[in-house]
């Protein structure tokens, strides 16, 4: 027994036999497992019928356990033996362990007394002796004599919404009553002051919440949520907010009211805050910023709204978290562990002063004041109350064995573990891998799109029965939230798998770190063999570069075969694992930012470019596109918000982003502060030369061959074939397809019959016909079209514009005879290169495409020079110019000549 927990160790509570002995037991009715669905069915049904996206997250990181017993910390899944030890603790649900015994007694006493559960319009005797208790607590703990209405509510999120109810409506009778004060003063005097008054009456109702708040998922709580994604929905937020930053001082925030304020009259509803922003990753808010709160409630009347939801309870060691520094909030928020995990029980207290009668009109609900919930609420502040020293005690005992562990890990590994933070039974482990220099590009690249907390979850889980859990919006935070029971000897399993983490991250070892993702068993030499260390090469700026023009450029992965490019990792894994990797992970990934680097010219100008990617295939974009889908525009769409939020003035389409957003027309009034291109006149300009340089080397010119272009129909292709059509005499136009039946085929053919008519254009579909022609242009967009080598004339040049390529492999392999070659790439001076895993190019060259981005933003072109939309074969040759003017060359070849 540890020294100072006063027995709280072995039993869960005490050594009585009234309190809960959690070991497992015999007489504990267990399910016969042979009558009831699989795990694998039941996810599969969870994902078909209830929540699709979350369930596939779950299955893709190994956490779609069906739990089907618990008791006290420990969790018993369907099909496996061993317990879980629980550290998640249904995110603070769980305060008293799982199915506490004095709580599965008093719920076993409910039922059989056959009480009423629900007897709407009359009296509520629970909710009743509960609002007594709770106001005695709050009264005792916080040394106050005010008293609280209490308002029963079903969720934690219920309880916020009808505290912003409550606010509003309190907000809204100070307004009544001070017009009618200034229509009285009006009366008194025969005058009026119409500008005060008619200002006042203009002013709408402003919540004032914090940055990285988290206070549920209703529309008035996400409201009041900073995670933006939770709140993208709405395109004008039901209520009027203002966030405040954790350093604003009360100047800050007291010029703030007054902006909303008129006179002495203070528009400003309510604050609300959370004291530990715990899906914020388990973040303290600031001492000062708390007292600030407190000023605006003393010296301007403005209701503070304490969310407790998750820090209530004693869950800090406090009974309110915030009593330290709020001795008389305006409301208190409770929720969580409020029904000992039991019942689904919440609350909102409103201090009588301020507390408005019509709201127990206003807001009411079926299920809420139910005896059963009210009852077992009772029960949990009973329990707490009778264990009051021994959990204070044991929360300031847990809080600092985790945290002197952690500390020390962090000392011995900084390159790994930031920072722990936190307070009693609530703590975060923060991982620094957003500077950590030696990940892989996998580690590094799940990081980006938010994933790798659910990694290091997913390890603890199989590796060492250890459920803890993630933080939404911050993505390397791993939150600790146990019950206030928990034993010695499941801290102990804790420390030593976080331990065992952070030495594999350390070490590289993340093959062994992640093994059990794979189906294909790995040898253990292999998960002891270090993964390659990875710098992700952001080039900071200087500090002259602090206003620089920012361009950032968009990419998805292209197929299974590159990942072994972005990684070395993935060589060790099976094709089948990398192909699933990319159809189970990607679909839940959200998009990265993964290279940052600033780019000059020979003139003196300076951008920073930005890259940004999604694991998502080729295949998945052009699936999309081909079945009419949104889903693959949306991922576009997404990528430029997080690259327009990054302050990026032009955004480059790279890969198919630029097909299923029709060549960046999609975009245009989305994005109107935003200059969007496709990099197609570039890629297209460059193709000229690439063709042209090759021929200059075999003594050739462009009027000496015969020419075929694949993939006219395409933006890429049509421009391109207009362009070569003023320079050649014989065009040849192939397509895979029935030539007849495509009219996109037909309006190129007619094109250039008009551009240039003394060009002979062939259209033909018979690709036999190949075999006649000297140079081969392939620009198709197929993912299921392969050019085959015996189609080919000897000593044939190809070059491949295709991503991913639509030349076979035999090609390459086996006709030594052919020049091939992919094109599109180009060089900027200075030596100046784009290293990075995640773009197939050469190192020393940038894809065309690429390169116009830069280009454009460069010389802040105009939108006339933007290849988006269907390309313009008159902007080419200015776009070879604007290269030419910058130092940017025809970059080296890559391919065989």
């Amino acid at each position: 027994m540890a020294e100072g927990t006063k027995g709280i160790i072995v039993a869960g509570i005490d050594q009585g036999n009234t309190e809960p002995n959690f070991s497992k037991s015999a007489e504990s009715p267990m399910i016969q497992e042979s009558s009831m669905p699989t795990a694998k069915s039941l996810t599969d049904s969870y994902k078909k019928n209830v929540r699709p996206l979350v369930a596939q997250l779950f299955k893709t990181m190994k956490l779609d356990r069906v739990y089907t017993r618990a008791e006290g910390d420990h969790l018993w899944s369907l099909g496996d033996e061993k317990p879980i030890l629980d550290f998640l603790g249904g995110y603070g649900v769980n305060i008293v362990g799982h199915n506490h015994p004095r709580l599965l007694n008093a719920s076993e006493e409910f039922f059989r007394s056959q009480t009423p559960m629900f007897a709407q319009a009359s009296v509520r005797k629970s909710a009743a002796l509960f609002a007594e208790k709770i106001n005695s607590v709050i009264q005792k703990e916080n040394k106050i004599q005010d008293s609280y209405v209490v308002t029963l509510t079903n969720s934690g999120a219920e309880s916020v919404e009808a505290a912003l109810k409550h606010a509003l409506i309190h907000w809204k009778n100070k307004k009544e009553h001070r017009l009618l004060d200034e229509k009285r003063k009006a009366l008194q005097f025969s005058e009026m002051d119409h500008g005060g008054f008619f200002e006042i009456q203009r002013l709408e109702p402003v919540f004032l919440s914090v940055k990285n708040s988290f206070h549920g998922k209703t529309s008035g709580a996400v409201s009041v949520t900073w995670n933006q994604e939770f709140r993208s929905m709405y395109y004008k937020s039901p209520l009027n907010i203002e966030f405040i930053d954790h350093e604003d001082s009360f100047d800050t925030i007291t010029a703030l009211v007054k902006k909303h304020s008129c006179g002495n009259f203070v528009g400003v509803a309510g604050v609300i805050f959370e004291p530990i922003q715990c899906e914020g990753g388990m973040n303290p808010l600031p001492e000062n910023l708390i007292k600030s709160f407190v000023r605006l409630q003393d010296e301007f009347g403005i209701p503070l709204i304490v969310d407790e939801i998750q820090t209530g309870l004693y869950r800090t060691g406090r009974f309110l978290a915030s009593s330290s520094f709020v001795k008389k909030p305006d409301y208190i928020l409770l929720g969580k562990g409020l029904g000992g995990g039991l019942s689904k029980c919440g609350a909102v207290l409103v201090r009588k002063p301020i507390y408005c009668e019509e709201f127990g009109v206003i807001h009411t609900s079926t299920f809420a004041e139910d005896e059963f919930s009210a009852q077992m609420a009772i029960e949990t502040l009973s329990i707490l109350e009778d264990h009051k020293s021994d959990i204070e005690e044991r929360a300031d005992y847990f809080e600092k064995t985790v945290r002197s562990h952690i500390q020390s890990l962090a000392q011995r590994y900084p390159e790994v573990i930031k920072q722990v933070r936190g307070e009693g039974f609530l703590i975060g482990v923060e991982f620094d891998v957003e500077e950590n220099k030696k990940l892989s590009p996998l580690i590094d690249g799940i990081y980006q799109c938010g994933m790798i907390s659910y990694v290091f979850a997913s390890y603890l889980l199989h590796q060492f029965q250890v459920r803890v859990g993630v933080t939404l919006s911050k993505p390397n935070v791993l939150r600790i939230q146990p019950s206030f029971f928990v034993t010695d000897e499941s801290i102990k399993q804790l420390l030593k798998g976080l331990q065992s983490l952070v030495e594999l991250l350390v070490e590289r070892k993340l093959l062994k770190m992640t093994s059990h993702f794979w189906e294909q068993p790995l040898a253990d030499e292999l998960l002891e063999t270090p993964s390659d260390p990875y710098t992700r090469d952001f080039i900071r700026n200087n500090d002259d570069d602090k206003e620089i023009y920012k361009v950032g450029f968009l990419t998805h992965v292209v197929n299974e075969r590159q990942l072994m490019t972005m990684d070395p990792l993935f060589r060790h894994i099976s094709k089948k694992d990398r192909n699933k990797f990319l159809s189970k992970f990607a679909p839940v990934a959200s998009p990265m930012r993964y290279h940052t680097q600033v780019v000059r010219d020979d003139q003196g100008n300076k951008i920073e470019l930005s890259l940004y990617g999604v694991f998502l295939p080729s295949t998945y974009f052009m699936k999309s596109h081909r079945d009419r889908s949104v889903d693959a525009y949306n991922v576009v769409r997404q990528m430029c918000h997080f690259a327009e939020a990054d302050g990026c003035g032009t955004i480059g389409l790279g890969q198919f982003t630029s097909i299923v957003t029709d060549s960046g027309t999609l975009l245009r009034e989305e994005f109107p502060n935003v200059k969007i291109t496709t990099g197609n006149n570039l890629t297209i300009g460059s193709a000229v030369l690439s063709i042209e340089r090759v021929l200059k080397e075999l003594n050739k010119t462009l009027t000496d061959v015969k020419i075929a272009i694949l993939g006219a129909p395409g933006n890429i292709g049509s421009t391109l074939s207009v362009y070569l059509s003023t320079k050649v005499s014989e065009l040849y136009l192939y397509y895979y397809q029935d030539v007849k039946e495509s009219c996109k085929f037909q309006s190129v053919v007619d094109e250039i019959q008009q551009t240039s008519p003394r060009c002979c254009v062939q259209a033909f579909s018979d690709i036999e016909l190949l075999r006649e022609c000297d140079v081969l242009v392939v620009c198709t967009n197929s993912t299921d079209f392969v050019i085959p080598s015996e189609s080919l004339k000897q000593n044939a040049v190809v070059l491949d514009l295709s991503v991913p390529s639509n030349i076979s492999p035999k090609v390459v392999q086996q006709r030594k005879d052919v020049t091939f070659y992919e094109g599109g790439f180009m060089k900027f001076p200075f030596q100046q290169k784009i290293e990075s895993r995640w773009v197939p190019a050469a190192k020393t060259t940038i894809f065309a495409c690429m390169a116009e981005s830069v280009l454009l933003g460069l010389h802040r072109s105009p939108r006339s020079m933007h290849s988006i939309g269907r390309v313009d074969p008159a902007l080419v040759d200015p776009m070879l110019e604007l290269a030419k003017d910058s130092g940017v060359t025809l970059g080296a070849f890559k391919g065989r000549r």
